[in-house]
């Protein structure tokens, strides 16, 4: 009888332990850029969304800002040639390609002559979700380098004259 009534409590124990969710945070939902510089982590919170619509040199474009009442410091933007394709390794010297930083002090850093890559991991079009990861170097006028690593992205995408 011992043995009869053990077999069904175990069941249900190892069921309970099997079938107990495990609680995951949900992912940040806001746009936001983040990226270690100078071993330190920045994370700009503030954004324009994708757009074609308003990119001087670049299909796509958006700018991650640090603080949205002062853009011309701490600011991060993203340029990419044609519509983005998810896996494809955007890097320096790219047609179109553009990154560049706005240091605290105003000083400009940009790709020319620097390494740096970028790969989009979602690109939902139209009103959805660009998000992705970067890693590389970005060049001052005076010819002084910053590393930017752990890279990473998420904005949301609008074409307000276009489709």
């Amino acid at each position: 009888m011992k043995c009869n009534l053990f077999l069904p409590i175990a069941l249900l124990m190892f069921c309970g332990l099997a079938c107990k969710k495990h609680e995951t945070p949900p992912p940040d939902p806001r746009p936001y850029a983040s990226f270690t510089l100078r071993g330190g982590k920045q994370t700009y919170y503030s954004y324009n969304k994708f757009s074609k619509d308003l990119c001087v040199s670049s299909t796509f474009c958006g700018d991650f800002y640090f603080d949205s009442d002062n853009q011309d410091i701490s600011r991060l933007k993203i340029g990419i040639p044609g519509d983005p394709v998810v896996g494809h390794i955007y890097k320096s010297g790219d047609n179109r390609f553009d990154v560049f930083y706005l240091d605290e002090k105003g000083i400009r850093y940009i790709l020319t002559g620097a390494p740096l890559q970028l790969v989009f991991s979602v690109w939902e079009g139209q009103g959805g979700w660009g998000k992705g990861n970067f890693s590389g170097w970005l060049k001052s006028s005076a010819n002084d380098s910053i590393n930017l690593t752990d890279g990473y992205f998420q904005g949301k995408i609008w074409t307000t004259f276009s489709k």
